[in-house]
Protein backbone atom coordinates (compact mmCIF):
# COMPACT_ATOMS: atom_id res chain seq x y z
CA UNK A 1 0.00 0.00 0.00
CA UNK A 2 1.19 3.40 -0.75
CA UNK A 3 1.53 5.07 2.48
CA UNK A 4 0.91 8.56 0.69
CA UNK A 5 -2.38 7.38 -0.80
CA UNK A 6 -3.21 6.42 2.17
CA UNK A 7 -2.75 9.74 4.16
CA UNK A 8 -4.02 11.74 1.71
CA UNK A 9 -7.07 9.43 0.90
CA UNK A 10 -8.55 9.08 4.13
CA UNK A 11 -11.52 10.58 4.95
CA UNK A 12 -11.17 10.76 8.58
CA UNK A 13 -7.90 10.34 10.15
CA UNK A 14 -6.84 9.81 13.78
CA UNK A 15 -4.07 10.01 15.91
CA UNK A 16 -0.67 10.69 14.32
CA UNK A 17 -2.33 10.53 10.77
CA UNK A 18 -4.28 13.47 11.24
CA UNK A 19 -1.09 15.63 12.32
CA UNK A 20 1.07 14.29 9.16
CA UNK A 21 -2.21 15.65 7.18
CA UNK A 22 -2.33 18.81 8.60
CA UNK A 23 1.70 18.82 8.22
CA UNK A 24 0.97 17.64 4.50
CA UNK A 25 -1.92 20.53 3.45
CA UNK A 26 0.06 23.57 3.72
CA UNK A 27 2.58 22.02 0.98
CA UNK A 28 -1.09 22.05 -1.52
CA UNK A 29 -0.02 18.14 -2.31
CA UNK A 30 -2.64 16.18 -4.60
CA UNK A 31 -2.47 12.52 -4.88
CA UNK A 32 -2.51 11.01 -8.35
CA UNK A 33 -2.39 7.52 -9.49
CA UNK A 34 0.40 6.73 -11.73
CA UNK A 35 -0.26 5.59 -15.22
CA UNK A 36 1.04 1.92 -16.13
CA UNK A 37 4.82 2.15 -17.84
CA UNK A 38 3.65 0.91 -21.12
CA UNK A 39 1.71 4.09 -21.62
CA UNK A 40 3.81 6.47 -19.94
CA UNK A 41 6.74 8.25 -21.37
CA UNK A 42 8.59 11.24 -19.91
CA UNK A 43 9.83 12.56 -23.09
CA UNK A 44 6.69 12.40 -26.23
CA UNK A 45 8.94 14.30 -28.05
CA UNK A 46 12.02 10.98 -27.88
CA UNK A 47 10.78 8.45 -30.58
CA UNK A 48 14.13 6.71 -30.04
CA UNK A 49 16.71 5.75 -27.34
CA UNK A 50 20.22 5.04 -28.57
CA UNK A 51 21.64 1.71 -26.64
CA UNK A 52 25.50 1.87 -26.41
CA UNK A 53 27.16 -1.08 -27.73
CA UNK A 54 29.58 -2.60 -24.86
CA UNK A 55 33.22 -3.18 -25.85
CA UNK A 56 33.45 -6.96 -26.09
CA UNK A 57 37.23 -6.58 -26.39
CA UNK A 58 37.85 -4.95 -23.35
CA UNK A 59 38.94 -6.33 -19.96
CA UNK A 60 36.86 -6.26 -17.12
CA UNK A 61 38.45 -5.29 -13.63
CA UNK A 62 36.37 -5.31 -10.68
CA UNK A 63 37.62 -3.54 -7.13
CA UNK A 64 36.88 -3.19 -3.84
CA UNK A 65 38.35 -2.51 -0.42
CA UNK A 66 37.48 -3.36 3.28
CA UNK A 67 38.34 -2.04 6.52
CA UNK A 68 37.26 -4.25 9.59
CA UNK A 69 38.46 -5.10 12.99
CA UNK A 70 41.05 -7.54 12.12
CA UNK A 71 42.60 -5.47 9.69
CA UNK A 72 42.52 -3.98 6.20
CA UNK A 73 42.13 -6.12 2.83
CA UNK A 74 42.06 -5.08 -0.81
CA UNK A 75 41.04 -7.17 -3.40
CA UNK A 76 40.63 -6.82 -7.67
CA UNK A 77 39.99 -9.23 -10.05
CA UNK A 78 40.71 -8.92 -13.60
CA UNK A 79 38.43 -11.03 -16.42
CA UNK A 80 39.85 -11.73 -19.93
CA UNK A 81 37.16 -10.93 -22.98
CA UNK A 82 37.04 -14.65 -23.58
CA UNK A 83 36.28 -15.05 -19.72
CA UNK A 84 39.10 -16.28 -18.00
CA UNK A 85 40.09 -14.90 -14.44
CA UNK A 86 43.29 -13.27 -12.57
CA UNK A 87 42.39 -12.90 -8.84
CA UNK A 88 44.74 -10.69 -6.51
CA UNK A 89 44.52 -9.64 -2.98
CA UNK A 90 46.52 -7.96 -0.62
CA UNK A 91 47.23 -7.35 3.06
CA UNK A 92 47.50 -3.88 4.06
CA UNK A 93 49.13 -3.37 7.21
CA UNK A 94 49.55 0.41 7.61
CA UNK A 95 46.15 2.58 8.48
CA UNK A 96 43.66 3.17 6.18
CA UNK A 97 39.94 4.22 5.84
CA UNK A 98 37.57 3.10 3.45
CA UNK A 99 38.01 5.36 0.58
CA UNK A 100 41.72 4.85 0.91
CA UNK A 101 41.51 1.10 0.94
CA UNK A 102 39.28 1.56 -2.10
CA UNK A 103 42.00 3.89 -4.00
CA UNK A 104 44.85 0.81 -3.20
CA UNK A 105 42.96 -1.82 -4.76
CA UNK A 106 42.14 -0.09 -7.54
CA UNK A 107 45.82 0.91 -8.45
CA UNK A 108 46.89 -2.35 -7.85
CA UNK A 109 44.93 -3.84 -10.31
CA UNK A 110 45.67 -0.89 -12.14
CA UNK A 111 49.47 -1.86 -12.14
CA UNK A 112 48.62 -5.66 -13.19
CA UNK A 113 46.38 -4.80 -15.94
CA UNK A 114 49.93 -2.66 -17.16
CA UNK A 115 52.03 -5.52 -16.52
CA UNK A 116 49.93 -7.75 -18.53
CA UNK A 117 50.05 -5.32 -21.70
CA UNK A 118 46.03 -4.60 -21.46
CA UNK A 119 45.21 -1.84 -23.98
CA UNK A 120 41.49 -1.53 -22.98
CA UNK A 121 39.88 -1.69 -19.73
CA UNK A 122 36.81 -1.33 -18.13
CA UNK A 123 37.00 -0.84 -13.72
CA UNK A 124 34.20 -1.46 -11.75
CA UNK A 125 33.32 -0.84 -8.31
CA UNK A 126 30.55 -0.37 -6.30
CA UNK A 127 32.50 2.77 -4.28
CA UNK A 128 30.56 6.21 -5.59
CA UNK A 129 32.65 8.42 -4.50
CA UNK A 130 36.47 6.79 -6.03
CA UNK A 131 34.23 6.00 -9.41
CA UNK A 132 32.66 9.93 -9.20
CA UNK A 133 36.37 11.07 -8.56
CA UNK A 134 37.98 8.83 -11.22
CA UNK A 135 35.41 9.99 -14.05
CA UNK A 136 36.64 13.95 -13.01
CA UNK A 137 32.32 14.73 -11.76
CA UNK A 138 32.91 15.65 -8.31
CA UNK A 139 36.06 17.29 -6.89
CA UNK A 140 38.56 16.02 -4.35
CA UNK A 141 38.46 17.82 -0.91
CA UNK A 142 40.00 15.01 1.33
CA UNK A 143 43.70 15.92 1.30
CA UNK A 144 44.48 12.04 1.49
CA UNK A 145 42.73 11.29 -1.73
CA UNK A 146 43.77 13.88 -3.95
CA UNK A 147 47.17 11.73 -4.58
CA UNK A 148 45.21 8.57 -4.78
CA UNK A 149 43.41 10.34 -7.52
CA UNK A 150 46.26 11.71 -9.13
CA UNK A 151 48.12 8.47 -9.36
CA UNK A 152 45.18 6.57 -11.28
CA UNK A 153 45.01 10.05 -13.11
CA UNK A 154 48.09 9.12 -14.26
CA UNK A 155 48.10 5.31 -14.94
CA UNK A 156 44.48 5.55 -17.10
CA UNK A 157 47.15 7.51 -19.46
CA UNK A 158 49.21 4.31 -20.04
CA UNK A 159 45.72 2.67 -21.26
CA UNK A 160 44.68 2.86 -24.78
CA UNK A 161 41.25 3.60 -23.35
CA UNK A 162 39.75 3.21 -19.70
CA UNK A 163 36.30 3.77 -18.41
CA UNK A 164 35.04 3.36 -14.91
CA UNK A 165 31.86 2.08 -14.12
CA UNK A 166 29.98 2.21 -10.82
CA UNK A 167 27.95 -1.22 -9.74
CA UNK A 168 26.23 -2.24 -6.92
CA UNK A 169 27.61 -4.05 -4.14
CA UNK A 170 25.63 -7.21 -4.96
CA UNK A 171 27.10 -7.24 -8.48
CA UNK A 172 31.22 -7.13 -7.25
CA UNK A 173 30.42 -10.07 -5.20
CA UNK A 174 34.37 -11.71 -6.45
CA UNK A 175 36.47 -8.50 -5.16
CA UNK A 176 34.22 -8.52 -1.70
CA UNK A 177 34.60 -11.78 -1.11
CA UNK A 178 38.74 -11.43 -2.01
CA UNK A 179 39.01 -8.16 0.21
CA UNK A 180 37.17 -9.84 3.22
CA UNK A 181 39.06 -12.69 2.62
CA UNK A 182 42.42 -10.54 2.79
CA UNK A 183 41.65 -8.43 5.74
CA UNK A 184 40.33 -12.23 7.63
CA UNK A 185 43.29 -14.11 7.39
CA UNK A 186 46.17 -13.87 9.96
CA UNK A 187 49.70 -13.23 8.82
CA UNK A 188 52.12 -13.80 12.41
CA UNK A 189 55.33 -12.65 11.02
CA UNK A 190 57.13 -13.43 7.44
CA UNK A 191 54.79 -17.02 7.11
CA UNK A 192 54.00 -17.54 3.68
CA UNK A 193 50.78 -18.82 2.92
CA UNK A 194 50.80 -20.81 -0.28
CA UNK A 195 47.63 -20.47 -3.26
CA UNK A 196 43.87 -21.11 -1.99
CA UNK A 197 42.63 -23.71 -4.08
CA UNK A 198 38.68 -23.48 -3.92
CA UNK A 199 36.89 -26.98 -4.53
CA UNK A 200 33.63 -27.17 -5.76
CA UNK A 201 31.70 -30.54 -4.80
CA UNK A 202 28.33 -31.69 -5.73
CA UNK A 203 27.78 -34.67 -3.24
CA UNK A 204 28.48 -35.66 0.88
CA UNK A 205 31.32 -35.69 1.99
CA UNK A 206 30.67 -40.41 2.86
CA UNK A 207 29.58 -40.45 -0.92
CA UNK A 208 32.52 -39.36 -2.41
CA UNK A 209 34.37 -42.01 0.04
CA UNK A 210 33.18 -45.05 -1.82
CA UNK A 211 31.36 -43.97 -4.61
CA UNK A 212 34.32 -45.95 -6.94
CA UNK A 213 35.45 -48.94 -5.94
CA UNK A 214 39.49 -49.18 -6.37
CA UNK A 215 40.96 -52.57 -6.96
CA UNK A 216 37.98 -54.72 -7.66
CA UNK A 217 37.18 -54.81 -4.50
CA UNK A 218 33.42 -53.95 -3.08
CA UNK A 219 32.34 -50.94 -1.16
CA UNK A 220 32.21 -53.15 2.01
CA UNK A 221 35.60 -54.91 1.83
CA UNK A 222 37.49 -52.97 4.73
CA UNK A 223 34.14 -54.08 6.97
CA UNK A 224 33.99 -57.55 5.91
CA UNK A 225 37.66 -58.36 6.50
CA UNK A 226 37.13 -56.64 9.54
CA UNK A 227 34.22 -58.66 10.90
CA UNK A 228 36.05 -61.84 9.20
CA UNK A 229 39.52 -61.51 10.37
CA UNK A 230 39.72 -58.34 13.11
CA UNK A 231 42.30 -56.57 10.85
CA UNK A 232 41.93 -53.03 9.23
CA UNK A 233 43.27 -51.72 6.18
CA UNK A 234 46.98 -51.31 5.94
CA UNK A 235 48.44 -47.41 6.65
CA UNK A 236 45.45 -47.16 7.88
CA UNK A 237 44.99 -44.13 10.96
CA UNK A 238 43.48 -44.27 14.11
CA UNK A 239 40.22 -42.21 12.99
CA UNK A 240 40.17 -45.02 10.06
CA UNK A 241 40.03 -47.55 12.62
CA UNK A 242 37.68 -45.60 14.51
CA UNK A 243 35.33 -45.32 11.67
CA UNK A 244 35.31 -48.86 10.49
CA UNK A 245 34.57 -50.44 13.86
CA UNK A 246 31.77 -47.86 14.06
CA UNK A 247 30.24 -48.68 10.60
CA UNK A 248 30.72 -52.45 11.37
CA UNK A 249 28.55 -52.75 14.57
CA UNK A 250 25.62 -52.40 12.03
CA UNK A 251 26.69 -55.25 9.95
CA UNK A 252 26.35 -58.42 10.39
CA UNK A 253 28.84 -61.80 8.68
CA UNK A 254 26.77 -65.03 7.91
CA UNK A 255 29.29 -67.14 6.17
CA UNK A 256 30.80 -65.15 3.13
CA UNK A 257 27.51 -63.05 2.64
CA UNK A 258 27.10 -59.37 4.44
CA UNK A 259 24.34 -58.10 5.49
CA UNK A 260 22.82 -54.42 6.61
CA UNK A 261 21.04 -54.17 9.92
CA UNK A 262 17.98 -52.08 9.73
CA UNK A 263 16.20 -49.92 12.90
CA UNK A 264 13.59 -52.57 12.68
CA UNK A 265 16.12 -55.83 13.02
CA UNK A 266 15.80 -56.67 9.23
CA UNK A 267 18.45 -58.04 6.74
CA UNK A 268 19.82 -56.24 3.82
CA UNK A 269 21.98 -57.96 1.70
CA UNK A 270 25.11 -55.87 0.85
CA UNK A 271 25.44 -55.57 -3.07
CA UNK A 272 28.32 -54.77 -5.38
CA UNK A 273 28.41 -52.53 -8.26
CA UNK A 274 28.12 -55.33 -10.61
CA UNK A 275 25.24 -56.61 -9.26
CA UNK A 276 23.35 -53.11 -8.60
CA UNK A 277 22.43 -52.50 -12.06
CA UNK A 278 20.77 -55.67 -12.47
CA UNK A 279 18.79 -55.31 -9.27
CA UNK A 280 17.39 -51.74 -10.27
CA UNK A 281 16.64 -53.06 -13.80
CA UNK A 282 15.09 -56.02 -12.61
CA UNK A 283 12.88 -53.97 -10.35
CA UNK A 284 12.05 -51.36 -12.04
CA UNK A 285 10.99 -52.58 -15.55
CA UNK A 286 10.54 -56.25 -14.15
CA UNK A 287 7.17 -58.10 -14.74
CA UNK A 288 4.28 -55.71 -12.92
CA UNK A 289 6.69 -52.91 -11.83
CA UNK A 290 4.87 -49.20 -12.77
CA UNK A 291 8.25 -47.97 -13.11
CA UNK A 292 8.30 -45.87 -10.19
CA UNK A 293 10.60 -42.91 -10.00
CA UNK A 294 14.22 -42.67 -8.09
CA UNK A 295 12.89 -41.84 -4.71
CA UNK A 296 10.02 -45.15 -4.63
CA UNK A 297 12.45 -47.22 -6.46
CA UNK A 298 15.22 -47.25 -4.08
CA UNK A 299 12.20 -47.78 -1.08
CA UNK A 300 11.38 -50.81 -3.15
CA UNK A 301 14.42 -52.29 -3.93
CA UNK A 302 15.11 -51.80 0.35
CA UNK A 303 11.58 -53.75 0.66
CA UNK A 304 13.12 -56.44 -1.41
CA UNK A 305 16.01 -57.19 0.96
CA UNK A 306 18.66 -55.69 -0.90
CA UNK A 307 21.27 -52.48 0.40
CA UNK A 308 24.02 -50.32 -0.98
CA UNK A 309 25.85 -47.04 0.00
CA UNK A 310 24.79 -45.20 -2.90
CA UNK A 311 21.37 -46.80 -3.43
CA UNK A 312 19.33 -43.68 -3.70
CA UNK A 313 21.69 -41.89 -6.03
CA UNK A 314 22.25 -44.34 -8.68
CA UNK A 315 18.44 -45.30 -8.74
CA UNK A 316 17.61 -41.18 -9.25
CA UNK A 317 20.61 -41.49 -12.41
CA UNK A 318 18.82 -45.30 -13.07
CA UNK A 319 15.31 -43.22 -13.26
CA UNK A 320 16.83 -40.67 -15.93
CA UNK A 321 18.31 -43.47 -18.16
CA UNK A 322 14.51 -44.69 -18.36
CA UNK A 323 13.06 -44.61 -21.82
CA UNK A 324 9.83 -45.07 -21.11
CA UNK A 325 9.61 -42.61 -18.11
CA UNK A 326 11.59 -40.08 -20.31
CA UNK A 327 8.43 -40.55 -22.85
CA UNK A 328 5.51 -40.37 -20.15
CA UNK A 329 6.91 -37.83 -17.69
CA UNK A 330 5.05 -35.39 -16.21
CA UNK A 331 5.51 -31.80 -18.48
CA UNK A 332 6.65 -28.78 -15.47
CA UNK A 333 4.82 -25.58 -16.17
CA UNK A 334 4.46 -24.28 -13.42
CA UNK A 335 6.91 -23.42 -10.35
CA UNK A 336 6.79 -25.20 -7.33
CA UNK A 337 4.49 -24.18 -4.39
CA UNK A 338 4.15 -25.58 -0.63
CA UNK A 339 2.46 -28.29 0.12
CA UNK A 340 -0.90 -28.67 2.44
CA UNK A 341 -0.59 -31.64 4.01
CA UNK A 342 -3.00 -33.49 6.95
CA UNK A 343 -6.39 -32.39 5.15
CA UNK A 344 -7.47 -36.02 7.44
CA UNK A 345 -6.63 -36.38 11.27
CA UNK A 346 -6.30 -39.59 11.25
CA UNK A 347 -6.38 -42.50 8.54
CA UNK A 348 -9.17 -43.57 6.26
CA UNK A 349 -11.50 -41.05 7.78
CA UNK A 350 -11.58 -39.26 4.46
CA UNK A 351 -11.81 -41.20 1.53
CA UNK A 352 -12.24 -39.23 -2.19
CA UNK A 353 -13.79 -41.29 -5.27
CA UNK A 354 -13.63 -40.36 -9.08
CA UNK A 355 -13.76 -42.45 -12.21
CA UNK A 356 -11.38 -42.74 -14.50
CA UNK A 357 -12.11 -41.43 -18.12
CA UNK A 358 -12.43 -44.38 -20.81
CA UNK A 359 -8.56 -45.90 -21.83
CA UNK A 360 -8.18 -46.08 -24.78
CA UNK A 361 -6.05 -49.85 -24.27
CA UNK A 362 -9.79 -51.74 -23.68
CA UNK A 363 -9.01 -55.22 -21.54
CA UNK A 364 -9.81 -58.46 -23.11
CA UNK A 365 -12.93 -58.51 -20.77
CA UNK A 366 -14.16 -55.41 -21.90
CA UNK A 367 -12.97 -53.41 -18.87
CA UNK A 368 -12.06 -49.78 -19.78
CA UNK A 369 -13.46 -47.77 -16.79
CA UNK A 370 -11.50 -47.33 -13.66
CA UNK A 371 -13.50 -46.47 -10.26
CA UNK A 372 -10.79 -44.95 -8.05
CA UNK A 373 -11.21 -44.18 -4.24
CA UNK A 374 -8.21 -42.73 -1.93
CA UNK A 375 -7.51 -42.24 1.62
CA UNK A 376 -5.97 -38.48 2.34
CA UNK A 377 -4.27 -39.90 5.17
CA UNK A 378 -2.54 -42.76 4.08
CA UNK A 379 -2.99 -42.00 0.42
CA UNK A 380 -3.73 -45.67 0.26
CA UNK A 381 -5.21 -46.62 -3.48
CA UNK A 382 -8.51 -48.60 -4.15
CA UNK A 383 -9.01 -49.00 -7.53
CA UNK A 384 -11.53 -51.67 -9.81
CA UNK A 385 -12.06 -52.22 -13.27
CA UNK A 386 -15.48 -52.07 -14.98
CA UNK A 387 -17.03 -52.46 -18.00
CA UNK A 388 -19.65 -49.81 -17.17
CA UNK A 389 -19.58 -47.49 -14.09
CA UNK A 390 -23.57 -48.50 -12.92
CA UNK A 391 -24.85 -47.22 -9.88
CA UNK A 392 -25.40 -50.47 -8.50
CA UNK A 393 -21.03 -51.28 -9.38
CA UNK A 394 -20.38 -47.98 -7.15
CA UNK A 395 -22.53 -48.76 -4.10
CA UNK A 396 -21.02 -52.23 -4.35
CA UNK A 397 -17.70 -50.79 -4.68
CA UNK A 398 -17.89 -48.24 -1.55
CA UNK A 399 -19.55 -51.47 0.81
CA UNK A 400 -16.97 -54.33 -0.13
CA UNK A 401 -13.77 -51.82 -0.99
CA UNK A 402 -14.02 -49.03 1.97
CA UNK A 403 -16.11 -50.23 4.53
CA UNK A 404 -15.85 -53.74 4.50
CA UNK A 405 -12.26 -53.47 4.15
CA UNK A 406 -11.00 -50.45 6.23
CA UNK A 407 -13.80 -49.29 8.77
CA UNK A 408 -16.72 -47.00 8.28
CA UNK A 409 -15.28 -43.28 7.26
CA UNK A 410 -16.70 -40.09 8.18
CA UNK A 411 -16.34 -38.26 5.26
CA UNK A 412 -16.22 -39.29 1.34
CA UNK A 413 -16.12 -36.37 -1.75
CA UNK A 414 -16.86 -36.96 -4.67
CA UNK A 415 -17.28 -34.89 -7.55
CA UNK A 416 -20.84 -33.85 -9.32
CA UNK A 417 -21.21 -37.11 -11.74
CA UNK A 418 -24.63 -38.50 -12.02
CA UNK A 419 -23.64 -41.90 -11.14
CA UNK A 420 -21.62 -40.86 -7.67
CA UNK A 421 -24.94 -39.37 -6.75
CA UNK A 422 -27.40 -41.23 -6.72
CA UNK A 423 -30.37 -42.96 -4.18
CA UNK A 424 -28.25 -45.88 -3.93
CA UNK A 425 -25.13 -44.04 -2.48
CA UNK A 426 -27.56 -41.84 -0.30
CA UNK A 427 -28.72 -44.79 1.22
CA UNK A 428 -25.35 -46.35 2.18
CA UNK A 429 -24.54 -42.76 3.22
CA UNK A 430 -27.60 -43.15 5.65
CA UNK A 431 -27.55 -46.35 7.14
CA UNK A 432 -23.60 -46.18 8.08
CA UNK A 433 -23.76 -42.30 8.96
CA UNK A 434 -21.37 -41.13 6.22
CA UNK A 435 -21.21 -37.50 5.02
CA UNK A 436 -20.75 -37.16 2.11
CA UNK A 437 -19.38 -34.16 0.33
CA UNK A 438 -19.01 -32.53 -3.45
CA UNK A 439 -15.66 -31.55 -4.46
CA UNK A 440 -17.16 -28.45 -5.99
CA UNK A 441 -18.11 -26.29 -3.07
CA UNK A 442 -15.61 -27.67 -0.90
CA UNK A 443 -12.06 -28.01 -3.34
CA UNK A 444 -11.65 -25.57 -5.00
CA UNK A 445 -9.52 -27.37 -7.80
CA UNK A 446 -12.01 -30.35 -7.83
CA UNK A 447 -10.69 -33.67 -5.61
CA UNK A 448 -6.78 -32.99 -6.18
CA UNK A 449 -6.11 -36.08 -4.42
CA UNK A 450 -7.89 -37.91 -6.93
CA UNK A 451 -7.13 -36.39 -9.53
CA UNK A 452 -3.60 -36.95 -8.96
CA UNK A 453 -4.06 -40.60 -8.35
CA UNK A 454 -6.07 -41.12 -11.49
CA UNK A 455 -2.95 -39.29 -12.96
CA UNK A 456 -0.21 -42.32 -11.85
CA UNK A 457 -2.72 -45.00 -12.69
CA UNK A 458 -3.54 -43.76 -16.46
CA UNK A 459 0.59 -43.30 -16.76
CA UNK A 460 1.38 -46.67 -15.40
CA UNK A 461 -1.38 -47.97 -17.81
CA UNK A 462 0.31 -46.47 -20.86
CA UNK A 463 3.45 -47.74 -20.46
CA UNK A 464 2.57 -51.27 -19.19
CA UNK A 465 -0.14 -52.49 -21.17
CA UNK A 466 0.56 -51.93 -24.52
CA UNK A 467 2.07 -55.28 -25.46
CA UNK A 468 -1.10 -57.51 -23.46
CA UNK A 469 -4.46 -56.61 -22.42
CA UNK A 470 -5.09 -58.84 -20.02
CA UNK A 471 -2.74 -56.49 -17.06
CA UNK A 472 -4.83 -53.85 -16.31
CA UNK A 473 -5.29 -55.98 -12.80
CA UNK A 474 -2.15 -57.08 -12.03
CA UNK A 475 -0.75 -53.68 -12.62
CA UNK A 476 -3.80 -51.78 -10.50
CA UNK A 477 -2.92 -53.89 -7.90
CA UNK A 478 0.62 -53.61 -8.00
CA UNK A 479 0.72 -49.66 -7.88
CA UNK A 480 -1.69 -50.27 -4.68
CA UNK A 481 0.83 -52.02 -2.49
CA UNK A 482 4.05 -49.70 -3.59
CA UNK A 483 4.91 -47.12 -0.95
CA UNK A 484 3.13 -44.07 -1.39
CA UNK A 485 3.69 -40.31 0.02
CA UNK A 486 2.35 -36.61 -0.34
CA UNK A 487 5.26 -35.63 -2.54
CA UNK A 488 5.52 -39.24 -4.40
CA UNK A 489 2.71 -40.33 -5.47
Amino acid sequence: MDPLKYILQKPMPTGRLAKWKILLTEFDFVYVTRTPLNTYFPDEEVNSVEVVPENINAWKMFFDGVVNAKGVGIGAILILPVGQHYPAMARLRFFCTNNTAEYEACIMCMNMAIDLDVQELLIMGNSDLIIRQARVEWKTRDIKLIQYRQHVEDLGKQFKSVEFKYIPRFHNYLANALDTLASMLPYPGNTHIGPLEIQVREWHGYCNAIEIESGGDPWYHDIKRFLKKKVYPEQASRDQKRTIRRLASSFFLSGEILYKRTPDLNMLRCMDSREDERIMNEVHIGVCDPHMNGYVLAKNILRVGYYWMTMEKDCFSFVRTCHQCQIHIDPIHLPPSELHPMSAPWPFVTWGMDVIEPIKTKASNGHRFILVAIDYFTKWIQAVTFKFVTKKAVADFVHSNTICRFGIPKTIISDNAANLNIHLMREVYEQFKIMHRNSTPYRHKANSVVEAANKNIKKILRKMVQGSKQRHESCLLHYRDIAQSCAHQ
